[in-house]
């Protein structure tokens, strides 16, 4: 008897409640492929065939996140390798998810920064970035004469805006080939890593 009442004494004492997981991540989920199936639609206008993949992505997504938050898969490191590998083609468009990524991510932080900062950060924001970006350009074409004006705008956005993210999206944007991200982005890294 003793022993019931100090487990009842124990239970009231914690503070953290169990609770179901799956209705949230089945919201989540839901909510996420309308919002990637909209962008699937603008694309190529195939989101059925989306939605259906993405389901699929969306459990291996969660079974690899427990997985990585069990202790011994977190020690050996094996569940990075298992995360990035998977052979759907429809569902899986990791351009799409990076560009998305990379527009949300950039525009939270770009507005927390300008509300913190103020005028100074709209100025830096709004003037100084497209100066230089405009100024790096010109230069890369009149002085330097960079064969590829998409090479260059892709370059010109790396060195002047936040490095390979704004190489992704500026080579997105320009429909630059692939050679030529993969060349800016190695330009970057290589100066990145002189300059540390």
């Amino acid at each position: 008897m003793k022993l019931r009442a100090k487990e009842s004494s124990a239970k009231k004492k914690i503070k953290n409640k169990p609770f179901n997981l799956i209705p949230s991540l089945l919201a989540l989920m839901v909510g996420f492929g309308l919002f990637f199936s909209i962008g699937m639609r603008f694309i190529d206008g195939d989101a059925k065939t989306f939605l259906k993949g993405f389901g699929l992505v969306f459990a291996v997504a969660v079974a690899s996140y427990l997985m990585a938050s069990q202790a011994t898969m977190k020690q050996s490191g094996y569940i990075k390798h298992y995360r990035n590998t998977y052979l759907g083609q429809k569902a899986l468009q990791v351009e799409f998810f990076i560009k998305t990524g990379l527009v949300l991510l950039g525009a939270e932080v770009l507005f927390n920064k300008v509300v913190a900062i103020g005028i100074p950060g709209i100025f830096v924001a709004w003037v100084v970035t497209p100066v230089v970006l405009i100024t790096t350009f010109i230069f890369g074409q009149k002085v330097i004469k960079v064969p590829s004006k998409t090479l260059n705008m892709v370059i010109s956005a790396d060195m002047s805006v936040c490095g390979t993210s704004a190489a992704i999206a500026a080579a997105a944007a320009c429909k630059a080939k692939k050679e030529e991200l993969t060349l800016a982005i190695g330009l970057s890294l290589v100066f990145t890593s002189i300059m540390m």
